[in-house]
């Protein structure tokens, strides 16, 4: 199994993301409603996640000008 080290900035949001997907997936597993506002919440908080994780993982824009020429 492999082990991933988060820095702080990266850990807060998946923080984050968690704490926004427990209503939702409370609210599906009861079969109640999931409100605009929660969707909405989550989808801003996954995009938040997936811009932390670019940042983390493509490489700088000298690198990549670099690396084409």
């Amino acid at each position: 199994m492999m082990h991933a080290d988060f820095d702080p900035g990266l850990a807060a949001v998946i923080g984050l993301v968690r704490e926004i997907h427990g209503p939702i997936e409370d609210a599906i597993t009861k079969g109640g409603p999931v409100s605009s506002f929660d969707a909405a919440a989550l989808a801003g908080a996954v995009g938040a996640l997936l811009d932390a994780i670019d940042a983390r993982t493509t490489p700088a824009p000298a690198l990549a000008l670099k690396a084409v020429s």
